[in-house]
């Protein structure tokens, strides 16, 4: 059994901001780039069934589909940083794309133990958590495999994004030099 450590999240009130920015070009390319390379790979003879799959956002439907589905991810990462994304002054909401925004700006206060090294490799994992993100509900309309692949991955990123803006773990673990503590059956 593992010890219980009651933590108050008013305790500890020092924090620091960083603001990270991720582009919506850079975001839409890189889902072109890997669709395109995933029709490449498959060996697909049939050209309307490999321009389907592959996306290109520069045409309208496909444009508007991307856009669609990266906006659902960034509200699922809205949601994921709630604890520590800055709120906004805006009080209402609706459902139109905002295309006339080039990126995503995520205001976020970091516990002021997180080391600034970690800084980029947020930006990279959001940007991937996008990007993936989509590539799954893309790859999903379709009903095609390799949705699966980008499902574990969006997982894994949860994780790290969550673990870098909560800050270090205040968990300590005893050393057991000779196995686990409790038997296992």
């Amino acid at each position: 059994m593992r010890p219980v450590i009651l933590w108050d999240e008013n305790l500890n009130k020092d924090s620091k901001q960083w603001v990270i920015t991720i582009h919506k070009s850079l975001v839409y390319e890189d889902i072109d780039r890997f669709t395109y390379k995933h029709v490449e790979g498959s060996g697909s003879p049939d050209p309307k069934q490999r321009n389907a799959v592959s996306s290109d956002t520069s045409e309208h439907l496909d444009g508007a589909v991307i856009e669609r589905y990266t906006e659902f991810r960034h509200a699922r990462l809205c949601k994921l940083l709630q604890h520590s994304l800055e709120s906004e002054e805006s009080t209402t909401a609706d459902d139109k794309a905002p295309s006339q925004q080039p990126s995503f700006i995520y205001t976020l206060n970091i516990p002021k133990e997180t080391k600034e090294a970690l800084r980029r490799p947020l930006a990279e994992y959001i940007h991937r958590f996008l990007v993936w993100g989509v590539l799954y509900d893309w790859y999903s309309q379709f009903g095609l495999t390799q949705a699966g692949v980008y499902a574990q991955e969006l997982g894994m990123l949860e994780e790290e994004i969550d673990s870098i803006t909560r800050g270090p773990s205040i968990e300590k673990r005893p050393m057991q030099p000779f196995g686990p503590a409790e038997k296992i059956y």
